[in-house]
């Protein structure tokens, strides 16, 4: 097993539907860039978004790069 990660983590967004319907959203690489955005949006829209692990502020602070 090689020491460095080559390949990205999946991230999914778990999306409520007002009426309880789930749904998740594969995040690519690309989509990650724009996250912080659009949850932002998502909040001025007051829609209620949870952030368990706080990747959000995890790419802002871009904490997420190794090396």
């Amino acid at each position: 097993m090689s020491p460095y990660d080559f390949s990205p983590d999946a991230v999914y967004l778990k999306v409520t539907m007002h009426n309880g319907v789930e749904m998740e959203l594969n995040l690519n690489n690309t989509s990650m860039t724009f996250l912080p955005q659009f949850i932002a949006f998502l909040q001025r829209q007051h829609v209620h978004v949870t952030d368990n692990h706080a990747i959000v502020q995890e790419l802002i602070a871009k904490d997420y790069l190794v090396g």
